[in-house]
């Protein structure tokens, strides 16, 4: 399965939950997104590593705030815990 489809489904099942704001979830959209097309835009097909997420931090931290940063880990980190839980 591949990042957009590991995104989509993460996202479908915290919708799905009762237990998280609609704040949230669009928060965890939009980081996720801006991942899969930091990903899209490398032409990045392989396994996300943690050299390619330090690069992705490199990146955000040219353009973006600490907290808008940590935001988007915490939603990739959210993602990645489901997707190993599974």
């Amino acid at each position: 399965m591949n990042i957009t489809n590991k995104i989509n489904e993460f996202l479908l099942e915290k919708k799905l939950s009762k237990n998280l704001s609609l704040k949230t979830i669009k928060a965890y959209e939009s980081d996720l997104k801006t991942f899969d097309t930091y990903l899209n835009s490398l032409n990045y097909k392989g396994r996300i590593t943690s050299n390619l997420i330090l690069k992705y931090l490199e990146d955000l931290n040219q353009h973006c705030k600490n907290t808008t940063i940590v935001r988007k880990m915490i939603s990739l980190k959210a993602m990645s815990q489901q997707t190993v839980d599974k």
